[in-house]
């Protein structure tokens, strides 16, 4: 079975994608940072395992959203089968008090724990279905 997690750089993503890949799961793993810069990312990619996809994914990216989904496509050894998981881990969170945190950090929350879920689950849900994940 085949699963997509967003989020993989750092914390729980991480953890989990390293998890299900132990169970035999293939794991696509989306990764904000997949260059030198993404140290989780190079981690898994370093796992050299052909159940381990490391894949560029920003979730506010309707153009890496789709490329990703390509990919995953492309990838899949029996695309027919669709995509069993899709574990939506991507996100930011702020803490203090409302008048002292900018609009635009609330606005940021929104794009990447609203709109990115929105996002990744309409662009997989056909490969969801296909599972019957």
């Amino acid at each position: 079975k085949a699963v997509l997690i967003t989020g993989c750089n750092k914390g729980f993503g991480h953890a989990l994608a390293k998890q299900l890949h132990a169970k035999g799961f293939t794991v696509f793993a989306g990764c904000l940072l997949v260059d030198k810069n993404g140290e989780g990312a190079m981690e898994l990619k370093n796992m050299k395992s052909d159940r381990m996809k490391v894949l560029q994914m920003d979730v506010c990216s309707d153009q890496e959203v789709a490329q990703a989904v390509d990919f995953v496509k492309r990838t899949l050894k029996e695309p027919e089968e669709g995509l069993w998981g899709l574990v939506k881990n991507a996100g930011v969170s702020a803490f203090g008090e409302v008048e002292f945190a900018s609009l635009d950090n609330y606005k940021n929350m929104a794009e990447i724990n609203l709109w990115g879920t929105v996002r990744v689950t309409k662009a997989f849900l056909p490969l969801i279905r296909k599972a019957r994940g």
